[in-house]
């Protein structure tokens, strides 16, 4: 019964829209991505931690660049037990790299299960 209702809680999402310029940015999608899935550990792990002071020390900090967020990202799923993952419209996001990010992300060995959802309409992204 716990794993059926972890299943069925740890889902993050993410709906780029077309209308509205902050969820058309592959960065907006990746931080919200990211602060759900802050919401499912008890503890920052350690390299997430050192990855925000380096990031911190920077002359632009507060993880303005796509890389330092998916690699923040990479480093939470890889902490979470099950998580499900639905990012919704990346035909509606105007940055191509937002699908890149979050496939090289995909690819990443993790220590539990995460299932991914993308969806878009056929416009060549997959």
């Amino acid at each position: 019964m716990q794993s059926q209702r972890k299943e069925q809680t740890n889902v993050i999402y993410f709906f780029c829209r077309f209308d509205e310029p902050d969820k058309c940015k592959a960065i907006s999608a990746l931080k919200s991505l990211i602060i759900q899935a802050l919401k499912l550990i008890k503890y920052i792990p350690d390299d997430l931690y050192q990855l925000y002071q380096d990031d911190f020390t920077a002359e632009d900090s507060y993880v303005l660049h796509g890389e330092i967020a998916e690699r923040a990202l990479g480093l939470l799923l890889k902490r979470i037990e099950y998580i499900s993952i639905v990012v919704d419209g990346l035909d509606e996001c105007h940055e191509s790299i937002l699908l890149d990010s979050l496939l090289r992300i995909r690819d990443q060995k993790t220590y539990g299960i995460t299932k991914w959802f993308f969806a878009s309409r056929n416009e060549g992204l997959v």
